[in-house]
């Protein structure tokens, strides 16, 4: 009986460390997308692809690797940014074929945050990068060709007010 005092006495205390860890405090969110760019007419490449926001578009123009006709938006999603932890991002519900790593690397500032970013394919680590993202700005990654087209990752950090 003594025993079970002592392990029950051991459990609340390691609930409460765990409860009180400040690595897991949100400093941001990080809203990522899965893309796709064609010069070819989505309904027919990628049916099942709604159009992307016309934002994403006028901001392609500009970068010359992703200048498409058209743009598809496959998967969308929003986590949170923990101060210690690795997070991660599946943009494509269902599949772990496109993922985004994500860790702080230092202190978070007012306007934005410095991340490690690692573009995952599958199990294989295809890209690597620490990048400074400021609140409400795009980052755009060119994945790899598909159907005829590019995958794209966007990642848009969002202030923890949003």
């Amino acid at each position: 009986m003594k025993i079970l005092g002592i392990v029950s006495v051991w459990l609340l205390f390691l609930g409460q460390v765990l409860a009180d860890d400040p690595g897991k405090e949100s400093v941001a969110q990080l809203r990522t997308v899965l893309l796709f760019g064609s010069h070819h007419e989505l309904a027919k490449v990628v049916p099942e692809a709604e159009p992307a926001e016309e934002g994403h578009a006028k901001r392609m123009q500009l970068i010359k690797n992703l200048n498409f006709t058209n743009y598809g938006l496959l998967g969308s999603e929003t986590k949170p940014i923990w101060r210690s932890y690795t997070n991660w991002a599946a943009p494509m519900k269902g599949s772990d074929e496109i993922m985004l790593s994500f860790e702080p690397n230092s202190e978070t500032e007012a306007d934005g945050v410095k991340l490690d970013l690692e573009l995952w394919q599958g199990k294989r680590k295809v890209m690597k990068t620490t990048q400074p993202l400021k609140n409400n700005n795009w980052l755009y990654i060119a994945g790899p060709e598909w159907r005829g087209g590019r995958l794209i990752v966007g990642i848009e950090l969002l202030p923890l007010s949003h």
